[in-house]
């Protein structure tokens, strides 16, 4: 078996252009072509070869854009390539004669306007009439030379057998294909006869040579016009390289695509952001692929995990994963740690900060002005005289007494009952320590117990730990330009009930800094865009779990880039342990098994 740095170099060794009669160790080469694919043999058991498709237009969107505005489309083009596995591309770009090219122009401008007197009420020909004669304004008045351009994109593959070569660059030429039709670029499998194919293939190089043999072959022997009359346009913005693949092949591992079957890699490090939005209806094994995907995060990258399990579940299935686990109950064995968060805060600034915390997380029961005015007195008193807070019971035991010394009997009441609230749930190992916990272990927030007690209390906890992790990212953490992986935190479900949004995002914002990768997941992608729409469309990857509500697939089609037609058939066909990715910036949707 070829491990993959092998796999690499033995790709990049058949992209080199090959002396005649050996290969890269001694050996005879023997070329086969069969399909349009050239295959030849690179050692004693490898076989290696590629598959050319060429442009032949482009969709109408393409074609109308302006030169300022070339270049971003071709940024986003490109970034469709990465499509898990190599893809080289060639332009080759030929300055045209400007007055030839003018006359042609001319020429159509006086046919189409001919047809227009015929038929004045053509769109198609009026349209068509405008853009010529922009088209000519741009070459007479600012000057633009046109070019003629022909691209070529390549595939390769690298195997044991031509048979098992030619059976995956056509399932690669098929995808490419696909992909590049879906941002509006219609390309063709390059035909020519078997001599010329080996010619082009083995001189398929960014050389002067190799570029003179192309343009004989493809213009010479088959006269192409590939391009028509508006794409040089984009020609100082063509590209010749090669797709960085490696973005999917390389980092935590997602699952099989079940088109391609290829392994699908996600790489935090390279990816534009580290945040994961994952959405499902209940019962579709988005909680399973959130077991999988930490578990596979922790081994990648050695980082450790936490995740806020409001249901129970995760224990089992970090159990028969083989996962290192620790689980905590919050109000049994695990605490909100607020004693330890105050110690972060400067001592003026600590009774505002609690006063402040509490709040705004007790948002299902208000506390009044007057309340609010009280427990603030009380907190400045007793906190500005410690130095640290070594015992928070303590602290609040002493808030009671002096709400109760000298505020009216109601006011004493309502304090009281929260008091009470915040003792129940401080207790046990604090948040903040399993933060900066060991490598290599999912720590799980089981807030099952506080669940049992209604849903406004699993916000109110939800709420304090994200200011557990507010108080981290602004007094502990330190900051990077280039931050490795170091904590994943899942919030599961959960999150549809966080308070206030904003610190959420504020989370997912600069998470990326301190090497935080965060995970969301809720039943549907309204419950996220509907508090903060950039949570979604700025995620690193997007995942969808099965449904067969296609109003489910209607909503995330904004995000997936699906039509109508891939909905009916993800509605139907989608099945458990598969989910529809996107990982950015490319906006196909990949259907992958993850388990």
């Amino acid at each position: 078996m070829i491990n993959v740095t092998k796999l690499i170099n033995i790709v990049r060794k058949a992209l080199r252009i090959i002396p005649k009669g050996k290969d890269g160790y001694g050996n005879e080469r023997k070329v086969t072509v069969v399909n349009n694919a050239v295959v030849y043999r690179l050692g004693n058991d490898v076989f290696c070869g590629k598959k050319l498709l060429i442009v032949k237009g482009f969709a109408v969107g393409i074609t109308e854009v302006d030169s300022r505005d070339a270049h971003h489309l071709l940024k986003a083009y490109y970034n469709v390539l990465n499509v898990g596995f190599p893809v080289e591309i060639r332009t080759y770009v030929m300055p045209l004669d400007k007055g030839s090219y003018l006359s042609k122009i001319d020429k159509k401008l006086d046919d189409l306007s001919l047809v227009l007197e015929v038929n004045p009420s053509s769109v198609k020909v009026r349209g068509k009439l405008d853009k010529l004669r922009r088209l000519r304004d741009l070459i007479v008045n600012e000057g633009l030379v046109p070019y003629d351009v022909i691209a070529v994109f390549a595939t390769e593959a690298c195997g044991s057998s031509v048979e098992g070569v030619i059976k995956t660059l056509n399932v690669r030429a098929k995808v490419l294909r696909d992909t590049l039709n879906s941002v509006g670029i219609r390309v063709e499998e390059l035909r020519l006869s078997r001599d010329e194919l080996v010619k082009l293939f083995f001189r398929f190089s960014s050389s002067s040579r190799g570029i003179s043999k192309i343009k004989d072959i493809l213009l010479g022997n088959l006269s192409i016009n590939v391009i028509g009359y508006y794409f040089f346009t984009l020609v100082p913005f063509v590209i010749s390289s090669v797709t960085n693949y490696l973005l999917r092949c390389r980092g935590v591992y997602l699952g099989r695509n079940l088109e391609t079957n290829e392994l699908v890699f996600w790489d935090v490090r390279k990816s534009m952001s580290p945040h994961i939005v994952i959405v499902g209806p209940t019962g579709s094994g988005k909680t399973e692929f959130l077991a999988v995907l930490t578990s596979r995060m922790v081994q990648a990258y050695d980082i450790a995990s936490i995740i806020f399990d409001v249901k129970g579940e995760y224990s089992e299935r970090l159990g028969r994963l083989g996962s290192n686990y620790v689980e905590y109950v919050v109000g049994r064995n695990a605490g909100l740690g607020i004693g330890k968060l105050l110690n972060y805060v400067p001592r003026k600034f600590r009774a505002n900060w609690l006063t402040d915390l509490l709040s705004t997380v007790f948002t299902y029961e208000p506390m009044s002005k007057e309340v609010t005015s009280a427990f603030y007195r009380a907190a400045n008193e007793v906190l500005t005289s410690l130095a640290r807070v070594s015992d928070f019971n303590d602290v609040l035991d002493q808030i009671v007494s002096y709400v109760n010394s000298f505020e009216e009997p109601y006011v004493s009441y309502r304090i009281a009952k929260v008091i009470k609230l915040i003792k129940d749930l401080d207790r046990g190992s604090a948040v903040i320590d399993l933060i900066a916990a060991r490598s290599g272990y999912v720590y799980v927030i089981n807030l099952s117990e506080v669940l049992s007690l209604g849903i406004n209390y699993v916000s109110l906890v939800s709420n304090i730990i994200v200011k557990t992790i507010e108080v981290y990212l602004s007094r502990i953490g330190r900051p990077s330009r280039k931050p490795e992986p170091t904590l994943f935190l899942v919030f599961d479900e959960g999150w549809a009930v966080l308070e206030p949004t904003s610190s959420v995002s504020e989370i997912v914002r600069l998470g990326r800094s301190y090497g935080l990768i965060t995970a969301l997941a809720s039943q549907r992608v309204s419950d996220m865009t509907s508090k903060d729409p950039s949570i979604v469309s700025n995620a690193g990857l997007l995942v969808a779990m099965p449904s067969p509500d296609k109003d489910y697939w209607a909503e995330l089609s904004t995000y997936l880039s699906i039509s109508n037609e891939v909905i009916r058939r993800l509605s139907t066909t989608l099945g458990r342990g598969e989910a529809v990715i996107r990982i950015s910036p490319d906006p196909r949707p990949l259907i992958i098994r993850f388990y």
